[in-house]
C-alpha cells in the first residue's frame, strides 16, 4: 500500500459526506456491517485495520463507486468508471442467484423483486436493474452476515484475519483436552490449534476437547467445552462456588507434567482436609470414583460455561 493512502481514504470519507452518502464515521461501519471502533480506525488511515479487504468491503457497500486501485495504489482517479461499475455490479447479483441454492420464491419474498423476475435473471433471459441489482446484493451480504449469528470455527490465517476486522471476539483452542478421567493434558497449554467464535458467550476465554467418558452424558468424549478463567486464593481454597464443573490443570510433583480434568469440584466437611483438597466428582459415578484435587499443585482453574455445538466450521 502507498503511504499517502490515509489521505485517499480521508478523500474517500470527505466524498461520502459531501454527497450525502454518510452523515458520521457510524453510518459508514452500519452500511459495511462492520465493527464500528476498527471503521473508525481504518477511515483514520490506521494500517492494521485498513487492509485491501477493508477497501474492497467499503467499495461493494457503496455501489462500487471508487476506484480501489487508486485508494490503494494512488493510481488513476478516485471515482470508478460508472458504467463498466454497473455491468460488474449487475453481473454480480446475477452470479449471486445463479450460485444460490436459494428458490426464486425465497429471494423474491426476502427482497420484494417478482419471482419472475428472480427466475429469469438466474435463466439468463433478462438482467436486473442497477437498483435491483443493488437490492439482490444487499440481500446476499445480509445472509452472509447472519452467519456471525452461529457458532463459527476459524481455521485459516485469512478467516482470522476476516473475522478481527469485522469486530469479532475470537476465543484460542487449545491443544490440549481435558480428560474425563486421569489421563495426562495432551500437548502444550500454550498452543493454540484454531479460534472460536460463540456470539452467545460474552465472557468465555478459551475452548478446550474433552477426553474419557466421566461427565457424560453432559459432556461426552470429543465434545468441546466453552471456559472462562477462575482466579482463586491457595489460601483461601474454600471460596470457588463448589457444584459447578470446572476444568482444573495441575501439575505432578514427581515429573512436572500437566494434567487436566474437567470434574465437578466438591468441599471436605473436615476443615484441615478441605485447607488441602477438593473432591473431584464425575457425573458418572457409577463407574468414576471421587478423587482428591491437591491444591497446593494446581495451575490453573477455569469454570466451564457451556458445551459448545459446532453449528459452522469454515
Amino acid at each position: 500500500m502507498n503511504d499517502n493512502i490515509s489521505d485517499r481514504i480521508n478523500e474517500v470519507y470527505m466524498y461520502l459526506l459531501r454527497n450525502g452518502y454518510v452523515s458520521k464515521k457510524k453510518d459508514v461501519a452500519e452500511k459495511m456491517r462492520y465493527n464500528y471502533p476498527n471503521t473508525t480506525s481504518a477511515l483514520k488511515g490506521d494500517r492494521k485495520y485498513l487492509t485491501d479487504s477493508f477497501v474492497e468491503e467499503l467499495n461493494l457497500a457503496f455501489g462500487s463507486i471508487f476506484n480501489t486501485k487508486w485508494i490503494l495504489e494512488g493510481d488513476g482517479s478516485m471515482l470508478a468508471d460508472i458504467q463498466s461499475d454497473k455491468d460488474k455490479i449487475i453481473q454480480r447479483a446475477i452470479d449471486q442467484i445463479s450460485n444460490s441454492d436459494l428458490s426464486n420464491y425465497k429471494i423474491a419474498k426476502d427482497t420484494g423483486i417478482t419471482e419472475a423476475s428472480i427466475g429469469n435473471y438466474r435463466n439468463g433471459n433478462t438482467k436486473p436493474t442497477l437498483a435491483n441489482a443493488n437490492i439482490i446484493i444487499d440481500y446476499f451480504n445480509k445472509k452472509e452476515l447472519e452467519l456471525s449469528d452461529s457458532n463459527l470455527i476459524i481455521n485459516t490465517e485469512t478467516e482470522y484475519k476476516e473475522a478481527m476486522e469485522k469486530g469479532l471476539k475470537l476465543l484460542p483452542e487449545v491443544d490440549f483436552k481435558f480428560s474425563g478421567g486421569k489421563a495426562e493434558l495432551l500437548g502444550s497449554t500454550d498452543a493454540v490449534k484454531r479460534y472460536w467464535y460463540l456470539p452467545d458467550c460474552k465472557d468465555c476465554e478459551a475452548i478446550a476437547q474433552v477426553a474419557g467418558n466421566s461427565m457424560a452424558p453432559a459432556y461426552p468424549s470429543g465434545c468441546w467445552i466453552a471456559l472462562k478463567r477462575f482466579s482463586f486464593e491457595k489460601e483461601f481454597p474454600n471460596q470457588i462456588p463448589f457444584g459447578n464443573v470446572f476444568g482444573i490443570v495441575v501439575e505432578d510433583k514427581q515429573t512436572g507434567d500437566y494434567h487436566g480434568h474437567i470434574k465437578i469440584l466438591r468441599r471436605y466437611s473436615d476443615p484441615s482436609l478441605a485447607k488441602r483438597f477438593w473432591i473431584a466428582r464425575s457425573i458418572d459415578r457409577e463407574n468414576h470414583d471421587d478423587f482428591d484435587i491437591d491444591i497446593e499443585q494446581v495451575r490453573g482453574l477455569w469454570i466451564v460455561k457451556q458445551h459448545v455445538v459446532a453449528d459452522v466450521i469454515l
